[in-house]
Parts: structure tokens; C-alpha cells; sequence
């Protein structure tokens, strides 16, 4: 079955005049926001025609280069080299780049805009980068009315098209759709009112008071929401907006992979339903959200990256890093444990974890592999330096593969249901 790359070279000599602007092409653009424009493309309002900046980004970074840096940003760079010289994409210009980690704030945020040959505009929004600030953002997003980088997408749809007409679409993958249903449903009306369609492509939803606002029902119908049929992501918090589902070619966390999406002619490769295995996440997230408070899910979180930031070293900035780190270092967690206060210590115990299985759920797929096979030994340590017994933690693994066993759907590969099991046990 066809993907992104496959769709590029089979419609790219198509113009939007001739095969107007569809699902795919969001995801086109949402997956090139990926790339590294910096000191290519800067945050004013100046457009770069996409045949220059491809010719920039390829100087700056050799095949080597790319090769060596992390999934999304090689997505991003194949992207930009099937679209640049096509007749769809390749009268593309680029504006209003911005790219911000801040550890201060504990956000991560990056936008750009395209206008299309149609003159119509597509802002993208960046899904979760491997930054520790990154991170964190995603999970804050459990309590917080308005993460810091929500705002900073709000204020980007404001300060970019307040003196201009253009009407617009706008998209992200995995964080950045949660980002472009938040920035269109709080930017001005004048603005709001331009938005043609508000795609988010498996990412995130919202606290469930978001109904209540009246800025966000103007724009509700506007919204098209993408799940792959075993969707994580897409399902962490509320999102009651339409929605699609599709087929991918890979299976579990790795579908949220946009790379893997399959698509038929101008669209996806849609499915009837979602996954048994995404229903059940689903519920288990939903269930464990809805039994904590909002305080108690800003003191858990505030305890639990206490407790990382005690383990992590000065130049550990990524989560890659830290986990590789923690995973090397796991006698370091119990005395590093001893460092937390004792409320922090108990509310760790009263939460039992629940929100790094929800981080787990929740990161980018090129990570899941290495925090599976490092999850149970560091998880493990931890419960050691909160002095559970050996005896209660051999039960525990114990009862959790006779429940995988007893309950397993037939549909269902038996190494992720043990390990889901497994980990719900513990927890």
C-alpha cells in the first residue's frame, strides 16, 4: 500500500487548481514541519520559495547528517526532498518560522506557515521533540488550563495573520494537532473565521472543561481528527471532535509513525472502526484521569521530575539521553529518592506511577522499543527504594501473566497484551 512518499510522486504533478487541497496533503505538510529551518526560513513575515530552502537545508546537512539525527527529522527532510521540485508543492512559499524550547516554562514550540499556489495558507505545528521541556509540556497538559506552548500557538494564528486575508488551514501531528485545535479555537474571531479546516493528526485532546467555551464550539465542526486504528496518542484526554480512521502498515505505538499512514489515490486507506487495542487504552487512561484530582496531578507531576531532575546530569537535555542515563545509573534512584520530601514520596506511592505508564503511552515510537526494554528493570528499582518487597514485586509479575492469559482478545499480539498487563499490575 501507498504512503506520503508514494502519494508525492503519483499527485505531484497535479496543481491544487487541478486536484483540490485533501487529507493527505495535510499530513504532507504537517510531517515537513519536522524539518530544521533554522537561519533558513526566520519568523517574519518574508516568504522563501521551498526550491531555495531546500537548497539551503541541503547544504547545511549532508545525507550523514540526517541519517544520524532522530526519526521525525529525517521524515521531515524526505518530505522536503520529494515536494520541493513538483508541481503541486513546488510553487510553495515559507513564512514565520519559530522554534522554542524552554526549560523555564517546561515548553516546547515550533510553527510554520506555507502559502500554496492557491494563496491559501497552511500553518503547521511540530509535534513533541526528544526535549526533557518537551516532555514535560505533553504530560502538564493533564492539569494545565493553558500549557505554555498552547499559548504560544495561539499567539502565533494572532500576531502572523492580523494584517493580512489569507484564508487558512491549519494542522499538526501527534502534539502539534493538539496545538492547532487549541491556537484555532482561542485566536481572535476575525482570524477563527478564515480557518477553512482545523486537522489534527493523532494528537492529543483537551481537560474535558473545554466544552464550556464558546470560541471553541464556533470552530468544533471545523476540526477533522485522524487516528490510525490502534491509536494512542490520539486518544490520551477528550476529543469528541469527527474523526477518521485509517489503516497503517505498522501495529501498536508504532502507527503513530505518520510515515506508515496508507493511502489510496487522494486519501487514506480508511477502516470501519478502531482497534480493540486502542478501546482498551483508552478506558485505562480515561479511568485513572478521572479518579485524581487536578491538584493531584500537578503535585505528582512536580514530584516525579523532581525526582529526574535529581538523577539527571548537567548535559542531559533530551529524553533519550535521561532514559539511557537512568537505565545505566538505576542504583542512583533509591538515594536519590531519599531527596524527595516525604508528601512527594507519598504521593508518588498514591498515584503508583500511572503517569510515566501515561508518558510511555504517550512519547514518539522511534523511543518505545528502548523504553520497553528499560520500563521494568528501572520501575523495579524504583519500587525497591520505596522499600516494596522482592516477594510482593514476583507476585505481582506473576498474577500479571495469568490476567494476560485468562483475558487476552484473540485480536491482539500476546507480547504487547503481557506487557499492558504487566505494567497495570504494577502500577
Amino acid at each position: 500500500m501507498d504512503n506520503l512518499l508514494a502519494y508525492i510522486k503519483w499527485r505531484g504533478d497535479l496543481s491544487f487548481e487541478q486536484d483540490p487541497f485533501n487529507e493527505v496533503d495535510n499530513l504532507v505538510l504537517s510531517v515537513l514541519c519536522y524539518t530544521d529551518f533554522d537561519y533558513i526560513v526566520n519568523a517574519m513575515d518574508d516568504p522563501v520559495e521551498i526550491a531555495k530552502v531546500k537548497e539551503q537545508f541541503f547544504a547545511k546537512y549532508s545525507s550523514d547528517d540526517i541519517e544520524k539525527k532522530r526519526g521525525t527529522f529525517k521524515d521531515g527532510a524526505k518530505i522536503l526532498e520529494a515536494i520541493a521540485n513538483t508541481r503541486r508543492f513546488g510553487k510553495t512559499k515559507l513564512f514565520g518560522y519559530i522554534n522554542e524550547v524552554s526549560n523555564d516554562d517546561n515548553s516546547q514550540f515550533c510553527a510554520i506557515s506555507y502559502v500554496l499556489e492557491d494563496n491559501t495558507v497552511y500553518v503547521a505545528y511540530r509535534g513533541t521533540d526528544a526535549s526533557i521541556a518537551g516532555w514535560k509540556e505533553n504530560i502538564n497538559m493533564a492539569y494545565l488550563y493553558e500549557t505554555p506552548g498552547q499559548k504560544k500557538a495561539k499567539n502565533y494564528l494572532n500576531e502572523k495573520f492580523a494584517n493580512n486575508d489569507y484564508k487558512i488551514r491549519v494542522g499538526g501531528h501527534s502534539k502539534g494537532g493538539n496545538f492547532a485545535m487549541y491556537a484555532s479555537s482561542f485566536c481572535n474571531y476575525e482570524i477563527q473565521d478564515r480557518i477553512m479546516t482545523i486537522y489534527n493528526n493523532d494528537g492529543p485532546g483537551f481537560r474535558s472543561d473545554i466544552s464550556e467555551y464558546s470560541s471553541y464550539n464556533r470552530i468544533f465542526d471545523k476540526i477533522i481528527s485522524i487516528l490510525p486504528n490502534e491509536s494512542i496518542i490520539g486518544r490520551i484526554l477528550e476529543n469528541d471532535s469527527k474523526y477518521v480512521v485509517i489503516k497503517s502498515s505498522k501495529e501498536g505505538i508504532w502507527q503513530h509513525d505518520a510515515m506508515t499512514w496508507e493511502v489510496s489515490g487522494n486519501k487514506f486507506d480508511y477502516c470501519d472502526k478502531l482497534s480493540y487495542k486502542s478501546l482498551i487504552i483508552d478506558e485505562k487512561m480515561t479511568s485513572w484521569l478521572e479518579g485524581l484530582d487536578n491538584d493531584a496531578r500537578k503535585e505528582f507531576i512536580d514530584a516525579l521530575f523532581d525526582l529526574l531532575t535529581y538523577l539527571q546530569k548537567e548535559d542531559v537535555n533530551t529524553i533519550d539521553d535521561l532514559l539511557k542515563q537512568i537505565h545505566e545509573d538505576k542504583g542512583k534512584i533509591k538515594c536519590n529518592v531519599d531527596k524527595l520530601t516525604d508528601k512527594q514520596k507519598k504521593i508518588i506511592r498514591d498515584v503508583k506511577f500511572k503517569f510515566l505508564w501515561g508518558a510511555v503511552a504517550a512519547h514518539t515510537p522511534s523511543m518505545f522499543d528502548d523504553i520497553k526494554n528499560s520500563f521494568l528493570d528501572v520501575f523495579s528499582e524504583m519500587k525497591r527504594a520505596f522499600f516494596v518487597d522482592d516477594d510482593i514485586v514476583a507476585e505481582v509479575e506473576a498474577n500479571a501473566k495469568e490476567k494476560a492469559k485468562a483475558k487476552k482478545p484473540d485480536n491482539m499480539d500476546e507480547d504487547d497484551w503481557l506487557f499492558l498487563n504487566t505494567i497495570d499490575d504494577e502500577l
